[in-house]
């Protein structure tokens, strides 16, 4: 983590002696979708945000800083013993065991897993002025991606009352609290894009992020997957 902001300090530094300009900022949404995944795992994927700020270095070359924030659905078999999740496995299990002993009740437990990522990344770009209207930018980097698994189970409860021929129902959140953590990354990104205005312009990105920190076996445990594909629009104010 210290090494980053030794790099970007730097890079800022090296920025303002050069009297680098801001050639953009961008805001857009995104699609993820994972690969590689964990053993257990069945599909990871789901929207998130992506910001980003474009540098002009020098000639075609550009400095691109980008943040977001993404929210995935995880697919996991049997999530509650995968995640080790003690007070279900054992007191919380037998204690519904006895209550549906009593017929009257009536149950339905759906578990719910997601993975938030906040992904912080410096990648250089070149952009190629191949056709009139658009630009292609092709490009690589690094970063470091701050995540949090939250696991909780949505129940479902009912109890019929013969006498009253009534039956009363009930649903809660019953949650597991958060697995949280870092992993390093390595992107590749290919983005066209194409000035709409003066000032305004759109483009469309797809990015290869690989998460090479999690080839640590106990970081895999608990961060699902390797790789992440991404796909987005993004709206550019130029300056």
């Amino acid at each position: 983590m210290k090494s980053h902001f030794i790099l970007a300090f730097l890079l800022f530094t090296a920025a303002g002696e050069a009297q680098i300009k801001v050639n953009s900022v961008n805001i857009g949404p995104v699609y993820n979708a994972g690969f590689f995944l964990a053993e257990t795992f069945n599909d990871i994927n789901g929207l998130g945000v992506a910001t980003s700020v474009k540098l002009d270095l020098s000639g075609v070359v550009r400095l691109l800083f980008t943040a977001g924030y993404n929210d995935l659905k995880v697919d996991q078999n049997d999530p509650i013993k995968n995640w080790n999740w003690g007070f279900y496995i054992e007191p919380y299990s037998r204690l519904i065991s006895s209550q549906l002993r009593d017929t009257t009740y009536r149950a339905n437990f759906v578990p719910n897993q997601r993975l938030y990522l906040i992904p912080i990344d410096i990648v250089i770009m070149v952009e190629l002025a191949l056709f009139r209207k658009f630009d292609i930018s092709l490009g690589a980097g690094g970063g470091l991606q701050l995540y949090q698994r939250h696991l909780w189970v949505h129940e479902y409860w009912s109890r019929y009352y013969p006498d009253a021929d009534y039956t009363f129902q009930y649903d809660y959140n019953n949650d597991a609290g958060l697995k949280v953590g870092t992993v390093y990354t390595v992107k590749a990104i290919a983005q066209v894009s194409s000035a709409l205005s003066r000032h305004v312009g759109a483009s469309f990105s797809l990015a290869l992020t690989d998460f090479w920190g999690a080839q640590n076996k106990q970081a895999f445990k608990e961060f699902p997957m390797r790789w992440l594909f991404s796909g987005g629009l993004c709206l550019s104010f130029y300056y």
